[in-house]
Protein backbone atom coordinates (compact mmCIF):
# COMPACT_ATOMS: atom_id res chain seq x y z
CA UNK A 1 0.00 0.00 0.00
CA UNK A 2 1.66 3.39 -1.08
CA UNK A 3 2.22 6.01 1.74
CA UNK A 4 1.20 9.34 1.98
CA UNK A 5 4.08 12.44 2.28
CA UNK A 6 4.95 12.83 5.41
CA UNK A 7 7.97 14.92 6.92
CA UNK A 8 7.35 14.24 10.33
CA UNK A 9 8.19 11.13 12.06
CA UNK A 10 6.07 12.15 15.28
CA UNK A 11 3.24 14.49 13.89
CA UNK A 12 3.40 12.53 10.61
CA UNK A 13 0.89 13.80 7.95
CA UNK A 14 -0.66 16.07 10.22
CA UNK A 15 1.27 19.55 9.35
CA UNK A 16 0.57 18.77 5.58
CA UNK A 17 -3.16 18.56 6.70
CA UNK A 18 -3.21 21.60 8.32
CA UNK A 19 -1.87 23.40 5.50
CA UNK A 20 -4.84 22.77 3.36
CA UNK A 21 -8.62 21.64 3.78
CA UNK A 22 -7.68 17.87 5.16
CA UNK A 23 -10.71 16.27 3.39
CA UNK A 24 -9.80 17.49 -0.20
CA UNK A 25 -5.87 17.10 0.59
CA UNK A 26 -6.65 13.46 1.32
CA UNK A 27 -9.13 13.30 -2.17
CA UNK A 28 -6.20 14.60 -3.72
CA UNK A 29 -4.11 11.85 -2.18
CA UNK A 30 -5.85 9.25 -3.22
CA UNK A 31 -6.38 10.28 -6.87
CA UNK A 32 -2.12 10.19 -7.10
CA UNK A 33 -1.50 7.24 -5.09
CA UNK A 34 -4.76 5.33 -5.95
CA UNK A 35 -7.76 3.62 -4.14
CA UNK A 36 -5.77 2.92 -0.64
CA UNK A 37 -2.74 4.10 0.84
CA UNK A 38 -1.27 4.49 4.23
CA UNK A 39 -0.19 7.67 6.79
CA UNK A 40 0.33 8.66 10.17
CA UNK A 41 -1.37 11.13 12.73
CA UNK A 42 0.71 11.85 15.77
CA UNK A 43 2.59 8.43 15.68
CA UNK A 44 -1.01 6.23 15.14
CA UNK A 45 -0.89 4.26 11.92
CA UNK A 46 -3.71 4.63 9.48
CA UNK A 47 -4.97 4.23 5.88
CA UNK A 48 -7.30 5.98 3.62
CA UNK A 49 -9.68 3.78 1.78
CA UNK A 50 -11.74 5.02 -1.17
CA UNK A 51 -12.49 1.49 -3.18
CA UNK A 52 -15.92 0.19 -3.27
CA UNK A 53 -14.85 -3.25 -2.54
CA UNK A 54 -12.53 -2.01 0.93
CA UNK A 55 -15.39 -0.13 1.61
CA UNK A 56 -17.84 -2.82 1.30
CA UNK A 57 -15.45 -5.26 3.67
CA UNK A 58 -15.05 -2.52 6.37
CA UNK A 59 -18.72 -1.34 6.55
CA UNK A 60 -20.19 -4.53 6.01
CA UNK A 61 -19.10 -7.84 5.42
CA UNK A 62 -16.37 -7.65 7.85
CA UNK A 63 -17.70 -4.82 10.17
CA UNK A 64 -17.60 -6.32 13.54
CA UNK A 65 -13.46 -6.70 12.87
CA UNK A 66 -13.68 -2.55 12.57
CA UNK A 67 -14.98 -0.86 15.45
CA UNK A 68 -15.91 3.00 16.14
CA UNK A 69 -12.69 5.12 16.71
CA UNK A 70 -13.77 5.81 20.04
CA UNK A 71 -9.75 6.18 21.58
CA UNK A 72 -9.13 8.91 18.84
CA UNK A 73 -11.10 10.57 16.45
CA UNK A 74 -14.34 10.31 18.17
CA UNK A 75 -13.33 11.26 21.28
CA UNK A 76 -13.06 14.93 21.14
CA UNK A 77 -17.54 14.08 20.75
CA UNK A 78 -17.76 11.92 22.96
CA UNK A 79 -19.22 14.47 25.54
CA UNK A 80 -22.17 14.79 23.15
CA UNK A 81 -22.23 11.01 21.58
CA UNK A 82 -21.61 9.33 25.37
CA UNK A 83 -22.08 5.21 24.87
CA UNK A 84 -25.21 6.08 22.37
CA UNK A 85 -26.04 4.75 19.08
CA UNK A 86 -22.67 5.69 17.83
CA UNK A 87 -20.26 4.77 19.39
CA UNK A 88 -21.91 1.42 21.34
CA UNK A 89 -20.89 -1.67 19.78
CA UNK A 90 -21.53 -5.52 19.76
CA UNK A 91 -24.30 -6.48 22.31
CA UNK A 92 -25.19 -3.48 23.38
CA UNK A 93 -25.41 -2.06 19.77
CA UNK A 94 -28.06 -4.90 18.16
CA UNK A 95 -30.15 -4.09 21.52
CA UNK A 96 -29.66 -0.02 21.10
CA UNK A 97 -30.15 -0.64 16.77
CA UNK A 98 -33.44 -2.85 17.53
CA UNK A 99 -35.03 -0.98 19.96
CA UNK A 100 -35.07 2.27 18.04
CA UNK A 101 -34.96 1.06 13.89
CA UNK A 102 -38.71 1.05 14.34
CA UNK A 103 -39.09 4.21 15.93
CA UNK A 104 -36.68 6.19 13.51
CA UNK A 105 -38.20 4.39 10.49
CA UNK A 106 -42.12 4.19 10.77
CA UNK A 107 -43.65 5.63 13.61
CA UNK A 108 -42.15 8.91 14.44
CA UNK A 109 -42.25 9.14 10.27
CA UNK A 110 -45.68 9.86 10.44
CA UNK A 111 -45.72 12.86 12.23
CA UNK A 112 -42.57 14.23 10.46
CA UNK A 113 -44.48 16.33 7.44
CA UNK A 114 -46.72 17.61 10.23
CA UNK A 115 -43.65 18.90 12.33
CA UNK A 116 -41.86 20.10 8.96
CA UNK A 117 -44.52 22.05 7.97
CA UNK A 118 -45.00 24.10 10.47
CA UNK A 119 -41.12 24.57 10.96
CA UNK A 120 -41.41 25.70 7.30
CA UNK A 121 -44.04 27.69 7.58
CA UNK A 122 -42.10 30.15 10.79
CA UNK A 123 -39.41 30.29 7.92
CA UNK A 124 -41.50 31.71 5.14
CA UNK A 125 -42.65 34.20 7.85
CA UNK A 126 -39.21 35.19 8.65
CA UNK A 127 -38.09 35.45 5.12
CA UNK A 128 -41.34 37.70 4.61
CA UNK A 129 -40.16 39.67 7.49
CA UNK A 130 -36.46 40.55 6.15
CA UNK A 131 -37.64 41.12 2.83
CA UNK A 132 -40.24 43.82 3.98
CA UNK A 133 -37.27 45.54 5.55
CA UNK A 134 -34.93 45.01 2.42
CA UNK A 135 -32.98 42.86 4.79
CA UNK A 136 -31.03 39.55 3.39
CA UNK A 137 -31.07 36.19 5.75
CA UNK A 138 -28.47 33.74 6.02
CA UNK A 139 -29.83 30.22 4.93
CA UNK A 140 -27.64 28.17 6.12
CA UNK A 141 -28.23 29.66 9.65
CA UNK A 142 -31.83 29.21 9.30
CA UNK A 143 -32.17 26.07 8.09
CA UNK A 144 -29.80 25.18 11.51
CA UNK A 145 -32.49 26.35 13.30
CA UNK A 146 -35.40 24.93 11.25
CA UNK A 147 -33.70 21.17 11.47
CA UNK A 148 -32.67 21.92 15.40
CA UNK A 149 -36.85 22.62 16.12
CA UNK A 150 -38.05 20.06 13.56
CA UNK A 151 -35.13 16.80 15.50
CA UNK A 152 -36.43 18.41 18.88
CA UNK A 153 -39.89 18.43 18.14
CA UNK A 154 -39.85 14.82 17.17
CA UNK A 155 -37.46 12.95 19.74
CA UNK A 156 -38.90 15.57 22.94
CA UNK A 157 -41.81 16.90 22.19
CA UNK A 158 -39.92 20.55 22.62
CA UNK A 159 -41.93 23.58 21.29
CA UNK A 160 -40.12 25.54 18.64
CA UNK A 161 -38.71 28.66 21.22
CA UNK A 162 -37.36 26.23 23.58
CA UNK A 163 -35.34 24.78 21.01
CA UNK A 164 -33.75 28.13 19.99
CA UNK A 165 -33.35 29.04 23.61
CA UNK A 166 -31.49 25.63 24.96
CA UNK A 167 -30.25 23.46 21.90
CA UNK A 168 -29.25 26.33 20.08
CA UNK A 169 -27.16 27.64 22.09
CA UNK A 170 -25.58 24.39 23.74
CA UNK A 171 -24.93 22.39 20.69
CA UNK A 172 -22.53 24.86 19.00
CA UNK A 173 -20.01 25.56 21.81
CA UNK A 174 -19.46 22.01 22.61
CA UNK A 175 -19.24 21.01 18.67
CA UNK A 176 -16.91 24.04 17.87
CA UNK A 177 -14.88 22.59 20.54
CA UNK A 178 -14.57 19.26 19.68
CA UNK A 179 -13.83 20.09 16.26
CA UNK A 180 -10.38 21.67 17.49
CA UNK A 181 -9.52 18.52 19.30
CA UNK A 182 -9.49 16.73 16.24
CA UNK A 183 -6.95 18.84 15.09
CA UNK A 184 -5.27 19.55 18.41
CA UNK A 185 -5.25 16.94 21.06
CA UNK A 186 -3.57 18.65 23.43
CA UNK A 187 -6.36 20.90 24.02
CA UNK A 188 -8.35 18.30 26.06
CA UNK A 189 -5.52 18.69 28.81
CA UNK A 190 -5.09 22.31 29.07
CA UNK A 191 -7.00 22.32 32.62
CA UNK A 192 -4.87 25.46 32.77
CA UNK A 193 -6.61 27.06 30.44
CA UNK A 194 -9.85 29.14 30.63
CA UNK A 195 -11.62 27.41 27.34
CA UNK A 196 -10.52 23.52 29.04
CA UNK A 197 -13.05 24.78 31.91
CA UNK A 198 -15.76 26.70 29.35
CA UNK A 199 -16.02 23.41 27.72
CA UNK A 200 -16.81 21.62 30.94
CA UNK A 201 -19.14 23.79 31.71
CA UNK A 202 -21.06 23.52 28.95
CA UNK A 203 -21.18 20.09 29.08
CA UNK A 204 -22.31 19.88 32.18
CA UNK A 205 -25.28 22.32 31.37
CA UNK A 206 -26.36 20.33 28.64
CA UNK A 207 -26.39 16.80 30.82
CA UNK A 208 -28.62 18.89 33.27
CA UNK A 209 -30.90 20.07 31.15
CA UNK A 210 -31.47 16.79 29.01
CA UNK A 211 -31.97 14.98 32.70
CA UNK A 212 -35.00 17.62 33.65
CA UNK A 213 -36.53 16.48 30.59
CA UNK A 214 -36.10 12.84 31.51
CA UNK A 215 -37.20 13.38 35.17
CA UNK A 216 -40.16 15.53 33.66
CA UNK A 217 -41.30 12.79 31.75
CA UNK A 218 -40.73 9.97 34.40
CA UNK A 219 -43.07 12.35 36.80
CA UNK A 220 -45.55 11.78 34.65
CA UNK A 221 -47.78 8.96 33.44
CA UNK A 222 -46.24 6.40 30.62
CA UNK A 223 -50.02 6.69 29.34
CA UNK A 224 -50.30 10.52 28.69
CA UNK A 225 -46.89 10.06 26.83
CA UNK A 226 -46.48 11.94 23.68
CA UNK A 227 -45.32 9.81 20.35
CA UNK A 228 -41.81 10.92 20.02
CA UNK A 229 -38.82 9.28 20.27
CA UNK A 230 -38.06 9.89 23.65
CA UNK A 231 -41.04 7.82 25.08
CA UNK A 232 -40.04 4.68 22.54
CA UNK A 233 -36.78 5.31 24.55
CA UNK A 234 -38.04 5.49 27.87
CA UNK A 235 -40.71 1.92 26.67
CA UNK A 236 -39.65 -0.72 29.59
CA UNK A 237 -37.20 1.73 31.18
CA UNK A 238 -35.12 0.41 34.52
CA UNK A 239 -34.70 3.53 36.62
CA UNK A 240 -31.25 3.63 37.56
CA UNK A 241 -28.51 6.49 37.54
CA UNK A 242 -26.93 3.92 34.15
CA UNK A 243 -29.90 3.90 32.75
CA UNK A 244 -30.24 7.91 32.89
CA UNK A 245 -27.02 8.11 31.57
CA UNK A 246 -28.00 5.98 28.67
CA UNK A 247 -31.03 7.55 27.33
CA UNK A 248 -29.62 10.95 28.23
CA UNK A 249 -26.75 9.93 25.47
CA UNK A 250 -29.49 8.27 23.23
CA UNK A 251 -31.04 11.83 23.07
CA UNK A 252 -27.98 13.95 22.68
CA UNK A 253 -27.02 11.36 19.73
CA UNK A 254 -30.19 11.98 17.98
CA UNK A 255 -30.10 16.00 18.53
CA UNK A 256 -26.54 15.79 17.10
CA UNK A 257 -26.77 13.83 14.23
CA UNK A 258 -30.51 14.75 13.51
CA UNK A 259 -29.97 18.67 12.54
CA UNK A 260 -26.17 19.15 11.63
CA UNK A 261 -26.38 17.02 8.66
CA UNK A 262 -29.67 18.32 7.39
CA UNK A 263 -29.06 21.82 8.06
CA UNK A 264 -25.62 21.56 5.89
CA UNK A 265 -27.10 19.06 3.24
CA UNK A 266 -30.34 22.34 2.68
CA UNK A 267 -27.79 24.74 2.72
CA UNK A 268 -25.67 23.36 0.32
CA UNK A 269 -28.51 22.41 -2.42
CA UNK A 270 -29.68 26.08 -1.99
CA UNK A 271 -26.35 27.12 -2.56
CA UNK A 272 -25.89 24.94 -5.96
CA UNK A 273 -30.28 26.01 -6.63
CA UNK A 274 -29.74 29.78 -6.22
CA UNK A 275 -27.15 29.91 -9.38
CA UNK A 276 -30.90 29.43 -11.22
CA UNK A 277 -30.66 27.04 -14.24
CA UNK A 278 -31.80 24.15 -15.34
CA UNK A 279 -31.88 22.75 -11.91
CA UNK A 280 -33.72 25.61 -9.85
CA UNK A 281 -36.94 24.57 -13.15
CA UNK A 282 -37.03 21.05 -12.61
CA UNK A 283 -37.42 21.56 -9.18
CA UNK A 284 -39.87 24.14 -9.28
CA UNK A 285 -41.97 21.85 -11.89
CA UNK A 286 -42.18 19.62 -9.59
CA UNK A 287 -43.39 21.49 -6.68
CA UNK A 288 -46.15 22.76 -8.64
CA UNK A 289 -47.34 19.13 -9.56
CA UNK A 290 -47.08 17.79 -5.33
CA UNK A 291 -48.05 20.73 -3.60
CA UNK A 292 -51.59 22.49 -3.53
CA UNK A 293 -51.47 25.59 -5.91
CA UNK A 294 -51.68 28.54 -2.52
CA UNK A 295 -49.15 29.21 0.08
CA UNK A 296 -48.29 27.13 2.40
CA UNK A 297 -48.81 29.82 5.43
CA UNK A 298 -52.44 28.49 5.87
CA UNK A 299 -52.27 25.29 5.28
CA UNK A 300 -53.18 22.69 8.33
CA UNK A 301 -51.22 19.61 8.59
CA UNK A 302 -54.61 17.60 7.38
CA UNK A 303 -54.14 19.44 3.84
CA UNK A 304 -50.52 18.04 3.53
CA UNK A 305 -49.76 15.56 0.88
CA UNK A 306 -49.44 11.69 1.96
CA UNK A 307 -46.07 10.79 2.98
CA UNK A 308 -46.36 7.46 1.62
CA UNK A 309 -47.86 8.63 -1.71
CA UNK A 310 -47.81 12.57 -2.91
CA UNK A 311 -44.42 13.19 -1.46
CA UNK A 312 -43.02 10.31 -2.45
CA UNK A 313 -43.04 11.90 -6.23
CA UNK A 314 -40.30 14.64 -4.74
CA UNK A 315 -37.85 12.69 -6.29
CA UNK A 316 -36.18 15.89 -8.23
CA UNK A 317 -36.10 17.50 -5.01
CA UNK A 318 -34.74 14.24 -3.11
CA UNK A 319 -32.09 13.97 -6.19
CA UNK A 320 -30.66 17.97 -5.45
CA UNK A 321 -30.21 17.45 -2.16
CA UNK A 322 -28.07 13.71 -2.74
CA UNK A 323 -26.21 15.44 -5.61
CA UNK A 324 -25.42 17.82 -2.88
CA UNK A 325 -24.88 15.28 -0.08
CA UNK A 326 -21.91 13.87 -3.22
CA UNK A 327 -20.56 17.25 -4.35
CA UNK A 328 -19.62 18.39 -1.02
CA UNK A 329 -19.82 15.38 1.29
CA UNK A 330 -21.31 16.87 4.55
CA UNK A 331 -19.28 14.33 6.32
CA UNK A 332 -16.26 13.77 4.86
CA UNK A 333 -14.39 10.91 6.27
CA UNK A 334 -15.53 8.38 9.32
CA UNK A 335 -13.12 6.13 11.00
CA UNK A 336 -12.99 2.55 12.32
CA UNK A 337 -10.21 0.93 14.11
CA UNK A 338 -8.85 -2.59 13.28
CA UNK A 339 -9.51 -5.22 16.28
CA UNK A 340 -7.47 -7.96 14.67
CA UNK A 341 -5.46 -8.09 11.58
CA UNK A 342 -7.50 -8.55 8.76
CA UNK A 343 -6.87 -8.91 5.59
CA UNK A 344 -9.29 -7.55 2.25
CA UNK A 345 -8.90 -8.19 -1.25
CA UNK A 346 -4.98 -8.45 -0.72
CA UNK A 347 -4.63 -5.42 1.68
CA UNK A 348 -3.41 -5.96 5.33
CA UNK A 349 -5.00 -4.08 7.82
CA UNK A 350 -2.88 -4.59 11.07
CA UNK A 351 -4.51 -4.73 14.72
CA UNK A 352 -4.98 -1.15 16.11
CA UNK A 353 -4.91 0.62 12.44
CA UNK A 354 -6.94 3.32 12.01
CA UNK A 355 -9.41 3.14 8.91
CA UNK A 356 -10.36 6.28 7.02
CA UNK A 357 -13.44 6.02 5.16
CA UNK A 358 -12.88 8.16 2.24
CA UNK A 359 -16.47 9.25 1.33
CA UNK A 360 -15.17 12.82 0.03
CA UNK A 361 -12.73 10.61 -2.35
CA UNK A 362 -15.09 8.28 -3.30
CA UNK A 363 -18.27 10.82 -3.93
CA UNK A 364 -15.32 12.38 -6.34
CA UNK A 365 -14.10 9.87 -8.34
CA UNK A 366 -14.66 10.03 -12.18
CA UNK A 367 -14.19 6.35 -12.43
CA UNK A 368 -17.69 6.49 -10.56
CA UNK A 369 -19.17 9.95 -11.46
CA UNK A 370 -18.31 11.34 -14.57
CA UNK A 371 -17.57 15.67 -14.54
CA UNK A 372 -16.96 15.10 -10.82
CA UNK A 373 -17.11 18.67 -9.62
CA UNK A 374 -20.43 19.27 -11.91
CA UNK A 375 -24.15 20.01 -9.91
CA UNK A 376 -26.41 17.40 -11.70
CA UNK A 377 -29.06 16.21 -9.80
CA UNK A 378 -30.08 14.00 -12.64
CA UNK A 379 -27.46 11.26 -11.65
CA UNK A 380 -30.18 9.90 -8.84
CA UNK A 381 -33.69 10.24 -10.96
CA UNK A 382 -34.91 7.06 -11.48
CA UNK A 383 -33.35 6.11 -15.22
CA UNK A 384 -30.51 7.03 -14.82
CA UNK A 385 -27.35 5.00 -14.75
CA UNK A 386 -26.90 2.57 -11.85
CA UNK A 387 -24.99 3.91 -8.93
CA UNK A 388 -22.71 1.03 -8.18
CA UNK A 389 -22.77 0.11 -4.21
CA UNK A 390 -20.47 1.38 -2.05
CA UNK A 391 -20.08 4.96 -4.46
CA UNK A 392 -22.59 7.17 -2.44
CA UNK A 393 -22.12 6.42 0.69
CA UNK A 394 -23.33 9.82 2.90
CA UNK A 395 -25.45 7.84 5.33
CA UNK A 396 -22.77 5.00 5.39
CA UNK A 397 -23.75 1.58 4.36
CA UNK A 398 -24.01 -1.51 5.73
CA UNK A 399 -25.60 -2.48 9.40
CA UNK A 400 -24.43 0.91 10.62
CA UNK A 401 -25.96 2.87 8.34
CA UNK A 402 -27.84 6.05 9.50
CA UNK A 403 -31.09 5.38 10.98
CA UNK A 404 -31.99 9.10 10.90
CA UNK A 405 -31.69 9.13 7.11
CA UNK A 406 -35.02 8.46 6.25
CA UNK A 407 -35.86 11.67 8.94
CA UNK A 408 -33.85 14.15 7.32
CA UNK A 409 -34.30 13.30 3.19
CA UNK A 410 -38.37 13.47 4.16
CA UNK A 411 -38.01 16.53 6.32
CA UNK A 412 -34.95 18.42 3.95
CA UNK A 413 -36.79 17.79 0.24
CA UNK A 414 -40.28 19.20 1.51
CA UNK A 415 -38.34 22.30 2.94
CA UNK A 416 -36.53 22.57 -0.29
CA UNK A 417 -39.59 21.93 -2.96
CA UNK A 418 -41.70 24.51 -0.92
CA UNK A 419 -38.67 27.16 0.01
CA UNK A 420 -38.07 27.48 -4.01
CA UNK A 421 -41.37 27.05 -4.87
CA UNK A 422 -43.32 30.21 -2.91
CA UNK A 423 -39.78 31.96 -3.23
CA UNK A 424 -36.93 33.62 -5.39
CA UNK A 425 -34.20 33.60 -3.42
CA UNK A 426 -31.12 35.67 -5.03
CA UNK A 427 -27.64 35.29 -3.45
CA UNK A 428 -25.90 38.43 -1.97
CA UNK A 429 -22.69 38.80 -3.99
CA UNK A 430 -19.49 37.59 -2.29
CA UNK A 431 -20.87 35.70 0.25
CA UNK A 432 -21.48 32.08 1.23
CA UNK A 433 -20.24 28.80 -0.51
CA UNK A 434 -16.70 28.03 0.70
CA UNK A 435 -16.18 25.24 2.71
CA UNK A 436 -14.79 25.47 6.43
CA UNK A 437 -12.00 23.54 6.40
CA UNK A 438 -11.90 22.01 9.93
CA UNK A 439 -15.94 21.61 10.68
CA UNK A 440 -16.84 17.73 10.99
CA UNK A 441 -19.59 17.42 9.70
CA UNK A 442 -18.71 20.13 6.72
CA UNK A 443 -20.21 23.21 6.42
CA UNK A 444 -20.47 26.50 4.78
CA UNK A 445 -18.14 28.47 6.84
CA UNK A 446 -19.78 32.06 5.45
CA UNK A 447 -23.36 31.21 5.45
CA UNK A 448 -25.54 31.04 2.14
CA UNK A 449 -26.60 34.88 2.72
CA UNK A 450 -30.24 36.01 0.53
CA UNK A 451 -32.26 37.97 -0.51
CA UNK A 452 -35.95 35.95 -0.52
CA UNK A 453 -39.02 37.54 -1.76
CA UNK A 454 -42.25 35.67 -3.13
CA UNK A 455 -43.59 34.23 -5.92
CA UNK A 456 -46.61 33.56 -5.01
CA UNK A 457 -49.35 35.69 -2.43
CA UNK A 458 -50.49 33.67 0.87
CA UNK A 459 -54.16 32.55 0.67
Amino acid sequence: MPAAPSSDPFLGSVRAMLSATPWDLMSAWHALLGPAYSFSLFSRPCVSLACPSLLRGVLHTQHSLFQKDVSFTYAPFLPLLGRGLVTAEGREWRRQRTKMSRALRIEVLEGIPGITLRAAQRLFSLLDERAAGGGTTDLSEAFRHLALQVVSEAILSLPPGEADRTFATMYLPIVEEGNRRVWNPLRAYAVALPFWWRHRADVRRLDRYIDSLISARLRTPAASWPADVLSKVLSNFVDSPASRRQVRDEVKTFILAGHETSAAMLAWAAHELVKGGGALEALREEAGRVWPGSSCATWTEEQLPSRTEELCDLTYSEACLKEALRLFSVVPTVTRTATKTTEIDGHTFPKGTTVMVGIQAVHSDPAHWPEPKAYRPERFLPGAPEIKPYTFIPFIDGPRNCLGQYLALLESKMVLSLLFKEFDVTPVAGMGGEKHPYMVPVVPKHGIVVRARRRVQAA
